[in-house]
């Protein structure tokens, strides 16, 4: 995908450089080059999405059915290549009688109602994508928050960053569409400027972002996985709920759960002997907390009563929370902050004037 967004900034690069207007082989290669890969850019970040977000996930024949459109711009500018350039130029020997002999008319086909379909059209259908993408990652965040207890590795942050910056940017680059579209006069390269640097940031920052993240593949995830039945059938689900509860509450403080980093709503659920379901759906209503935030409370409190106890005193705050069931500062801190209403320092502070 880098690559793809790349060529659309090397087409403005290269003709500012003043490739278009040198009026040789630069200016063929210009022209018959395929810069734009509008309708190859949703799908490869949609299935890039449900490729780290489910650890099951294998592309199928049936996926390829998303490129048609992109394998179809790419293959009509293969064959108006082998025309223009290999057949009639090359082994022929006929010069190119349109734009001072670099390329031949036929290359005009890119206006009327396939430019609509190859220039227009394409954006539109990426905004679709990404609008979608991002909604499902919305569902995405709600799923690990609802199923594991550490969602370190897990949010893809900038994921969701790159979604939202790339949607800014295609809206600026439909802007200058419709401007172009208005104008009488055709915008220049330098007009274009601002369309193409933001562009330019987004590739920057997929670069860094995307290399820095290293997504975990051993990461039990599983978002598009289907929801089991519920394997307790009570006809009152609030007689459930509160049977669940009460059964979560005497385990957590006699099992303390909590301890493990890595423990998941799977694993509790098979405690309880229940389904993930009922098991999320009892947290949800009868302590009306999520997963992550139930299981991280009990943390927070364990660190808090570690603090009281002089035989830990030997250990620093990121000790404690990494015995209490922490697997990160930055996780630690968080969900401090988020059930004392302190940070872990502000909390000590405030400890030791009493």
């Amino acid at each position: 995908m880098v690559l793809l967004f790349t060529f659309r900034i090397a087409a403005w690069m290269l003709g500012f450089a003043g490739w278009y207007d040198s009026r040789d082989h630069h200016s063929t290669f210009m022209f018959y080059f395929q810069w734009n890969h509008w309708y190859a850019y949703g799908p490869l970040l949609w299935f890039y999405f449900r490729s780290v977000t489910n650890r099951n996930f294998h592309f199928q024949k049936k996926h390829w059915l998303h490129f048609i459109p992109a394998f179809w711009v790419i293959l009509h500018s293969l064959a108006v290549f082998g025309f223009d350039v290999v057949y009639q130029h090359w082994m022929i020997g006929s010069d190119f009688p349109a734009f001072h002999g670099t390329r031949d008319p036929l290359t005009d086909v890119n206006l009327g109602i396939y430019g609509f379909f190859k220039n227009d059209l394409g954006p539109l259908i990426v905004l679709v994508y990404f609008g979608y993408t991002l909604w499902k990652y919305r569902d995405y965040r709600r799923y690990i928050f609802e199923n594991f207890s550490d969602t370190e590795g897990m949010e893809f942050q900038w994921l969701r960053n790159f979604l939202i910056a790339f949607l800014a940017a295609q809206i600026i680059s439909l802007l200058f569409i419709i401007v172009y579209a208005l104008s009488i006069e055709q915008l220049s390269y330098i007009d274009h400027w601002y369309s193409y640097f933001a562009w330019g940031a987004i590739v920057y920052y997929v670069s860094i972002g995307g290399y820095g993240a290293h997504p975990r593949l051993d990461l039990p995830i599983e978002f598009e996985k289907k929801k089991e039945e519920p394997t307790i059938e009570i006809n009152e689900p609030e007689k459930l709920e509160n049977k669940l509860g009460e059964q979560l509450s005497a385990i957590m403080k006699t099992e303390k759960l909590y301890l493990n980093a890595d423990l998941t709503l799977s694993e509790l659920a098979k405690r309880m002997r229940t389904s993930p379901s009922n098991s999320s759906k009892s947290i949800n209503q009868f302590y009306e907390k999520n997963f992550n935030d139930f299981v991280n409370a009990y943390r927070v409190e364990e660190v808090k009563i570690k603090l009281m106890k002089p035989e830990v005193s030997h250990l620093s705050l990121l000790g404690i929370a990494l015995e209490c069931g922490f697997k990160s500062k930055a996780t630690f801190n968080r969900a401090f902050k988020k059930h004392s209403g302190s940070s872990p320092s502000e909390y000590l502070k405030s400890q030791k004037t009493f």
